[in-house]
């Protein structure tokens, strides 16, 4: 069994090779009720995907190609986000450190 369909080995070291860098330094900022995330770029990202925490789960917002995304915001509601880089062949990095903002007047 240790020859044929074990897929333990260097086949899945190298699929852990091909995820793109950890997305850093997210940001976010309040104008006007938006709200807008910024991030580094990554150059090993096609697109990234921008998700919002929902109490133990995770909501995927967007896909977006540049290292924004602007939502509105609700009044007086605490919002958390997370973002991933996904690269050409559909692989997605680790998730972002959280970022957290309150939507005030």
């Amino acid at each position: 069994m240790d020859q044929i369909g074990d897929t333990r080995g260097p086949a899945s070291t190298q699929q852990i090779k091909d995820l793109p860098k950890k997305v850093e330094s997210v940001s976010s900022i309040l104008t006007s009720g938006n709200i807008s995330l910024t991030w580094q770029a990554s150059e090993d990202a096609d697109y990234y995907n921008v998700y919002r925490l929902k109490g133990a789960s995770l909501e995927k917002l967007a896909e977006v190609k540049s290292p924004e995304y602007t939502l509105k915001g609700e009044l007086w509601k605490s919002y958390t986000f997370r973002v991933s880089a996904v690269n050409r062949e559909g692989n997605e990095s680790e998730l972002s450190d959280p970022v957290g903002i309150v939507v005030t007047p």
